[in-house]
């Protein structure tokens, strides 16, 4: 009776009272062993459609929204109580993905009107000067606050190492996890997982830890390998990234009534990451941003693009501080007087890399690439895209699967001859594959339409020009 009733109700209505089912579901927050929220989150999703973006004109935009609601209330819930936290294994590297989950978990923390005291890479911690940096707060109103992204497990080492020589020092310390993918490999009895069961033995002793898995899989291996703690589902916090006062993805919690008004957290010293995108207009056809370190045994350096996309005008290249010419101020310290201008630095590590970043992947009309964090500025940005997930960890699909096949188009529509964006019944902009081939059947359609589509109107969440003036 429920279900057809359901049927029965307007495609609108139907997607509303389904994101707030989804919504209810990803807030319920506890430890547990079994599989259910996992799967009635994926049931809800395909219940939604989400798989079909033609079902809804603005899917993706709407997807977009719920994961920054989802965020925001989750780890408010998770900060309940906390005013001032330190923020551990902060990037400083050229990989402008990192860059841009540290700058969601800046506006996050900022919207919550948490202050950060300490700011760490993996390689500098020292406990003095963090227990120095919050000894003036209650320990039950402070938190240390792990950096999420791809760096839980054997593929990057020295994050894993750090977290498994921070968490005896801070036992006494409520220690909370930004989304991660977990990328252990299965133990064997011929090959055994130490720094796994290192990783094991140190998190299981302590009482006051969350961890956050970005995907449904990540989700499951984490209650499986880590038992006893609260384990949560959210999405990558990069989504955050672009989020002004005016937009309509804009969670409530941060939206500004009018222009007069100010969020509560804001302050000269510690505040609202803005964005600095000038506008412009192509200057190729397509941007190939693929990986040059090999993660997951994907290597797309090697293909000769121009070649292959003939006779359309491509750039290959990736994340490089180099072709971003970054240049940073000399490193201040943790905030002595808690004035909070040390974070300045801090928020220009991630800021400036990130703007360079959206720069290239706008200097094309169309973007391919190998990198989550492309995909998703590509999707923030509305830029039309072509992504490949055929490595090992498949790390893209995963997160794909579990947050954005709102915004993907079916490949067996993108490869079609008679493709246009103008044809879209959704804002979906990108089109995920598995191999190679599929990548030049994909993009060889969306450059074929040659100017109507480049004339496409995409829905974009990050803008361009006054508003980050």
């Amino acid at each position: 009776m429920l279900s057809k009733a359901f049927l029965t109700m307007p495609v609108r209505m139907r997607i509303l009272l389904g994101f707030g089912l989804l919504f209810v579901v990803c807030l319920k927050i506890f430890p547990s062993t079994n599989d259910t929220l996992v799967d009635i989150h994926s049931s809800t999703i395909e219940l939604l459609g989400l798989s079909s973006p033609s079902h809804v004109k603005h899917a993706c935009l709407d997807s977009i929204e719920l994961q920054r609601e989802l965020l925001l209330s989750s780890y408010k819930q998770s900060f309940e109580n906390v005013t001032h936290i330190a923020l551990v294994d902060y990037p400083d590297h050229n990989n402008a993905g990192d860059a841009a989950i540290a700058l969601g978990e800046l506006l996050l923390l900022e919207t919550l009107g948490i202050e950060i005291r300490y700011i760490c890479t993996f390689g500098d911690f020292n406990i003095t000067e963090m227990d120095a940096s919050l000894s003036d707060v209650p320990r039950h109103n402070t938190a240390v606050a792990l950096h999420g992204g791809g760096n839980m497990g054997n593929i990057w080492v020295d994050s894993q190492l750090f977290r498994v020589e921070l968490i005896p020092q801070t036992l006494d310390r409520k220690l909370r996890s930004f989304p991660q993918t977990y990328e252990f490999f299965e133990p064997t009895e011929s090959m055994p997982n130490q720094l796994l069961a290192d990783s094991q033995a140190v998190y299981s002793r302590h009482l006051d830890l969350e961890l956050v898995g970005r995907d449904t899989q990540s989700y499951k291996q984490i209650i499986a390998n880590f038992p006893g703690h609260t384990v949560k589902l959210l999405p990558d916090i990069a989504v955050m990234i672009g989020s002004l006062p005016f937009s309509a993805t804009t969670p409530r919690q941060m939206r500004f009534a009018n222009s007069s008004d100010t969020p509560k957290a804001l302050s000269p010293d510690y505040g609202w990451p803005p964005l600095a995108l000038k506008p412009q207009a192509p200057m190729k056809d397509a941007v190939v941003l693929a990986r040059n370190d090999n993660e997951g045994g994907q290597d797309h350096q090697g293909i000769d693009w121009r070649m292959s996309l003939h006779p359309f005008e491509v750039d290959l290249i990736d994340w490089s501080d180099d072709f971003e010419g970054i240049i940073l101020d000399p490193k201040r310290g943790y905030s002595d007087n808690h004035d909070g201008t040390f974070l300045r630095y801090w928020t220009d590590v991630a800021r400036i890399r990130v703007e360079k970043a959206m720069d290239v992947l706008l200097s094309g009309t169309y973007v391919i690439t190998d990198r989550l964090h492309a995909h998703i500025m590509s999707t923030l940005l509305g830029i039309g895209h072509v992504v490949v997930d055929e490595g090992d960890i498949k790390k893209i699909q995963r997160v794909h699967d579990t947050w954005y096949s709102a915004c993907g188009l079916p490949f067996d529509m993108v490869a079609s001859s008679r493709f246009r964006m103008t044809d879209r019944s959704s804002d979906a902009n990108g089109v995920l594959v598995s191999d190679t081939k599929a990548v030049f059947t994909s993009a060889m359609s969306l450059l074929a339409a040659g100017s109507e589509n480049r004339k496409t109107s995409y829905s974009r969440v990050v803008e361009q020009g006054e508003l980050y003036n």
